[in-house]
């Protein structure tokens, strides 16, 4: 609240999907709300955009894997559209910090400079020597080398220079793998899958315009791929054990 780490929100931003598959629907909206006002107290855009995603989706992929009829779908996902929609607007203007203007400077500020960060992480990897372009430099190189002494606010950049193409190239197949199951949850109409769909959201999200993979906050995207990838190969394995029993 002090605004001491307005990075800290993205502590609470990452367990929104472990928040979302709680049994109670009064702690489940409590805490959802909770999770709203510290990332929009936070004043970051890249927070605020993901959230805005990651809620739309969950909207959609609840009437998805939802069993009701498409009318009453539709009307049920316009109401919670609706109510999302004015939520959003005023959280966004609350107090004195309005995100929505903060928006609108995107094209001022280059996104708080990003695109500077972005350029700088490109000519370390472009500069570097052919070993390490394919093998790395180590953890933390880009801020140890970069002229503006910062992260490469891309998980991808920061991957290519720290541990070289092939590290890239496996972070990227991890998250490839993810998403395939989370598709097979959807199309198996799991009742987390819109949750799971969550996480999915905050990582393509925040991997391209910040990090979720070197700083502390990466135990919370891995404790939540942990939960919903076990419970789904329990449930694949349950249901394994049952066909071979029925036989």
């Amino acid at each position: 609240l002090m605004n001491v780490h307005l990075g800290s929100s993205y502590y609470s931003l990452y367990m929104l999907p472990l928040v979302l598959v709680y049994p109670s629907k009064i702690g489940k909206i409590c805490w959802t709300i909770i999770i709203c006002i510290a990332v929009f107290s936070s004043v970051k855009r890249g927070g605020v955009l993901a959230l805005a995603l990651a809620m739309l989706t969950y909207i959609i992929t609840t009437q998805l894997v939802s069993k009701r009829g498409k009318f009453t779908k539709i009307i049920i996902g316009f109401c919670i559209f609706t109510a999302f929609i004015a939520v959003f607007a005023y959280i966004g203007t609350m107090g004195d910090n309005n995100i929505f203007e903060r928006f609108e400077s995107i094209q001022e500020d280059n996104g708080s400079g990003r695109t500077d960060v972005w350029n700088e992480a490109w000519r370390l990897i472009n500069n570097q020597g052919i070993v390490t372009y394919f093998v790395g430099n180590g953890f933390n190189t880009v801020v140890r080398n970069s002229r503006y002494v910062l992260s490469a606010h891309n998980d991808y950049l920061e991957a290519w220079f720290d541990f070289g193409l092939v590290g890239m190239l496996l972070y990227i197949i991890s998250l490839l793998l993810l998403f395939k199951d989370i598709l097979k949850c959807l199309k198996a109409k799991k009742e987390y899958a819109p949750a799971m769909s969550i996480l999915g959201v905050l990582i393509v999200v925040l991997t391209m315009i910040s990090h979720i993979a070197i700083y502390y906050w990466f135990n919370v995207i891995v404790l939540c791929i942990a939960y919903f990838e076990g419970r789904y190969y329990r449930e694949k394995r349950e249901f394994v054990k049952k066909e071979k029993d029925n036989e």
